[in-house]
């Protein structure tokens, strides 16, 4: 998912990219299994995202998440 909400930024598709990384993030937080590590990366595509859009404070609360959850799995 990272890499396609990356891709994705790349060609302008921003909501596309915003759609697919949110999924991704509320399939997991529902999910009954535990979120692999690599999920952190996903919040940091979609701060990409919300700064593309000029919306900082959200941009910002998504790479802060994902530094903690990268942080906390040791990546």
């Amino acid at each position: 998912t990272t890499h396609l909400v990356l891709m994705c930024l790349q060609r302008g598709r921003l909501r596309f990219a915003a759609e697919a990384g949110s999924q991704t993030i509320e399939w997991l937080e529902h999910s009954e299994a535990a979120s692999p590590p690599i999920v952190g990366s996903v919040y940091g595509a979609l701060g990409l995202v919300y700064y593309e859009w000029d919306q900082i404070e959200k941009a910002r609360e998504y790479f802060q998440r994902g530094i903690r959850l990268g942080m906390s799995s040791g990546h």
